[in-house]
């Protein structure tokens, strides 16, 4: 939540900021890495999983009852899978590369996406909502093979509650094969621009 909050605040700053300035001549470009896990942010997997149950600790009896410890479980797990396995990037120099080329290049471009993760969120945004939420909901089970238990007080039945509310499509068909597409599409070009 507030980290994510974070990155959308510096991302719509700068967006801002590169408006106003443009009369000036001045240009600002945003770097937007994706997950490197050895910025020292964490020096392993094992030392996110402390801190997210450090931070679990923290928080009131009453809230950690209503969570539960197999929902925290269940969240560390997909975290620290994405964080250090399918999502993380092993080439911290792209991401300098990137500063450089923003810096010295004569046509710098305005955003630079780095990682497979972030081109995967960007080509994910282009999705609607429900489809997107869809995609995230599903992802810990179809990459990571972890089934994410849902909050030990939620309603059983939430999660078709909360979607009830919006006016989505809703024939499993149509969606099936749009997450399908686009699946096929992101491998297709994953492979065209890393391999």
């Amino acid at each position: 939540g507030t980290y994510v909050a974070t990155k959308y605040a510096v991302e719509g700053y700068s967006d801002s900021i590169r408006q106003d300035l443009h009369p000036w001549g001045v240009t600002v470009h945003v770097v937007e890495p994706g997950i490197f896990p050895m910025t020292g942010l964490y020096s392993a997997g094992a030392t996110f999983k402390d801190a997210v149950t450090k931070r679990y600790a923290e928080l009131p009896e009453g809230v950690q009852k209503a969570y539960g410890e197999a929902h925290l479980h269940s969240v560390r797990e997909a975290l620290t899978g994405s964080l250090y396995g399918v999502l993380s990037n092993k080439d911290r120099s792209k991401v300098s590369e990137a500063m450089a080329h923003a810096l010295l290049s004569p046509s710098p471009k305005y955003r630079y996406r780095v990682g497979v993760d972030s081109m995967t969120m960007y080509l994910l945004s282009f999705l609607p909502e429900w489809l997107r939420d869809t995609v995230f909901e599903l992802l810990p089970k179809w990459v990571l093979g972890l089934d994410v238990a849902p909050p030990a007080h939620a309603p059983k039945d939430g999660l078709s509650i909360a979607k009830s509310r919006y006016h989505a499509p809703t024939k499993r068909v149509f969606m099936v094969a749009v997450v399908l597409l686009a699946a096929l599409l992101l491998w297709g070009i994953l492979r065209l621009v890393w391999l």
